[in-house]
């Protein structure tokens, strides 16, 4: 079994405290740490999926409702294709970062021997009888590297949401930018 197997976790780490705090109480700390941490990161996950929703809603209306649905859609021009490939640019950043990223069957494997937190790795580890044999069994240590994988999964998955996001507000800034030149300029 490779080292980072969840159940080849070495065991014989000291996890005393260097601070004179009980083994017990560190447990509970870094336990609570942890937990506090995914709850954090699952509560970030959702406000960036609702920022996403609601630019989606917005770039949405000023296409079909705003001052981009003024353009003449059956005269081909450089203003009407840009307006067009911005307001499709912004829609489709918005849609990945809402769009959930479902693993494949090998790497949902991968992760049920490396970490039993996330779903992924929970949907793929030996049913639930497997699962509930490991959380009856598993030692502390196994439980802390279980929830700090998954929270560095999530985070890598939540950075991902949030650089997509981040290009769908600046495309949506350039779209607005764009329609209020446009509408400036015509305007003369």
């Amino acid at each position: 079994m490779p080292a980072d197997e969840i159940d080849s976790l070495p065991l014989d780490r000291n996890l005393a405290s260097q601070e004179g705090i009980s083994t017990d109480q560190m447990t509970r700390v870094r336990l609570a740490y942890l937990q506090g941490q995914n709850a954090t990161l699952v509560q970030q996950t959702q406000f960036a999926d609702a920022k996403a929703g609601a630019l989606l809603a917005m770039i949405g209306l000023i296409a079909t409702r705003g001052p981009g649905a003024a353009f003449d859609p059956t005269q081909v021009t450089a203003e009407g294709l840009a307006l067009v490939l911005l307001h499709a640019s912004g829609l489709l950043a918005c849609l990945i970062v809402l769009i959930p990223r479902y693993v494949g069957k090998e790497a949902r494997l991968r992760l049920a021997v490396r970490e039993r937190y996330s779903w992924p790795a929970l949907a793929s580890y030996g049913g639930s009888d497997g699962y509930a044999d490991f959380a009856r069994t598993a030692q502390v240590s196994q439980l802390i590297v279980s929830l700090a994988r998954a929270n560095a999964a999530l985070a890598g998955i939540l950075h991902r949401k949030f650089a997509w996001l981040r290009a769908a507000f600046l495309i949506a800034g350039l779209d607005l930018a764009f329609i209020a030149g446009t509408a400036a300029l015509s305007a003369r």
